[in-house]
Order: structure tokens, then sequence, then C-alpha cells
């Protein structure tokens, strides 16, 4: 069953853990490993207050498999985990929620989806290398960083700040994503890129790298300094301009409205496809020769 602490609750060894544990505001502390029971469920939580929550040891599910599912709440004070999540056995989801900036150092392995709410004020920090979601969707957050070394589905998300995602994999949505600020995409030149669900809002996107990138803004949109080893593939809108250099195989673009005007000296741009613009179409592209 639960446990509600009214002072902090410490355990200084290993837990299995199949109910939740709640304080009042105060610290909440597991010293050693953590293994939530076959198909559990399971919430820890300090409450509102400064209290902090702290597990020392790793997080894992049961080897049965994969559906146990775990939310950690804080709210002005720190989460910290010391240790890996899910490497051994994955978990089936993973919640996170905080009043104040999130920031997990460690691999966290999660098959389903993994829920960030952190304030449209904080930041959200997830960048180990060795971190593997299956589909990650952002409640709340100011500037956020996610590392995947697999591939990363983005669920409804909505950033106030800047998004960075890098994967070893393909890059897509399952929900609209809205970033306030620059949101940075990285894939790697074999891996394709794509977020083509229509209620998309970017202010400006940035490709790292990335092989055939499709875009879908409900609104304007901004490119910024992008590299796409083969189709590049925008529709908006609104007007799409640019702030960076973009370098392309091939330039698709379908806007509903407004003009694309792409007058970066640098660009790179090797073919064109379809343009659809209804204010019009600029195109600068530095010494690199464009087949229509």
């Amino acid at each position: 069953g639960a446990i509600n602490a009214n002072g902090g609750f410490s355990i200084t060894g290993n837990a299995s853990l199949a109910g939740n544990i709640n304080t009042t505001g105060t610290d909440l502390v597991i010293g050693g490993n953590v293994t939530l029971a076959q198909g559990a469920t399971v919430q820890l939580s300090t409450g509102a207050g400064a209290g902090n929550l702290t597990i020392t040891g790793t997080v894992n599910g049961t080897p049965a498999g994969d559906t146990e599912a775990l939310t950690l709440t804080v709210d002005t004070g720190t989460l910290t985990l010391s240790s890996a999540v899910g490497t051994v056995v994955p978990l089936g989801a993973l919640t996170l929620n905080s009043a104040s900036s999130l920031n997990i150092g460690v691999a966290v392995v999660v098959s389903g989806t993994t829920t960030i709410a952190a304030g449209a004020a904080n930041n959200a920090t997830l960048n180990h290398a060795a971190n593997d979601f299956g589909t990650v969707a952002i409640t709340s957050a100011n500037n956020v960083t996610l590392v995947d070394s697999n591939a990363i589905e983005l669920g409804a998300s909505t950033v106030s700040g800047t998004l960075n995602v890098t994967a070893s994999g393909a890059i897509t949505d399952s929900g609209a994503v809205v970033v306030t600020g620059t949101a940075t995409f990285t894939a790697g030149s074999g891996n394709d890129i794509t977020l083509n669900t229509a209620a998309n809002n970017f202010s400006t996107v940035a490709i790292v790298s990335g092989k055939d990138v499709t875009l879908v803004d409900s609104n304007a949109m901004v490119l910024g300094a992008s590299t796409v080893s083969g189709i590049l593939a925008v529709t908006a809108g609104g007007s799409v301009t640019q702030s960076g250099t973009v370098t392309a195989g091939t330039l698709t673009a379908s806007l509903s409205s407004g003009a694309l005007n792409l007058g970066t000296a640098t660009n790179a741009i090797s073919n064109l496809g379809a343009i659809t613009a209804p204010g019009g179409f600029t195109l600068t592209n530095g010494n690199t020769s464009v087949t229509v």
C-alpha cells in the first residue's frame, strides 16, 4: 500500500516498490537500488514545498516485461537520480514533475512515453549518451535538451524556450510540437527527420544533420543553419525565411500563404523540387549550381 509520511522518509538499502511514497514538503531518500514490482504504477512525491527527492542506486522494472510506470514529483526541491534508470530492465513509462529545473545526467531507458513537466520557466536536460527513449512528451519546460542513442519520437510538446534534440536514429513526432525559441535537431546524415504534425508551431528550426527532412509548421517559420544530405521538404502556413546557411540535396516547399525567401549568399541547394509560395520565391545559392 501507499506510504504517506508527514516528515522526511528514508530507505537506506534496496527497495522493491509496488505502491506510492509521499512526503509533505520534506525529503524523500532511497539510498539503494529500486525495482518496480511487475506491472506496478508507482509515484514518489515530496508534495508542496522544498523537499528533495533522491535515489542513489539504479532504478529498473521487473524482467517479465517493460510494463512498470514511475512518476517522480518535486515542487521547489531538487530531483536527483545518481545512477542509471531502466538500463537493466527498461521502464514502461516515466513521468518527471517539477517546479524547478530538471537535470538528469544519468542514462535513462524507457520503452514507452517519458513525460516532462518542469514549468514554463524551468529548463529540462536529459543528455546522457546512453539514453534510449520511446516517446518524449514535454508538458512544459523552458530550454530542453534531449539525447537519444537510437531513434526518438516527440509527443505533444510545449517548449517556451529552446529545444535541442540529438539522436542516433530517426526523429519523428506523434503530436504537435510548439517551440517558442530555436528548435535544433541532430539525427546524423543517414537518418531522417520527420516532423509533420499539422499543428506544429516553430519559430526557428536548425538542422545540424539529417538525411530526408520534413518540416510542417502551421504558421511562418525561419530556417536556421541547416545541413540536409537528402531532401528538405517544408510545409508552412505562412512565410518561410532564413537566418543561416541552408545546404540540401533537394528543396521542396508548400506554403499556403506568404513568400519563400532564402537570400543567404552561402546557401548550397543542389536541386529544386515543387515550390508553392503565393507571395513569391527568392533563392540566392552561392557558388552551387541548382537543377530545376
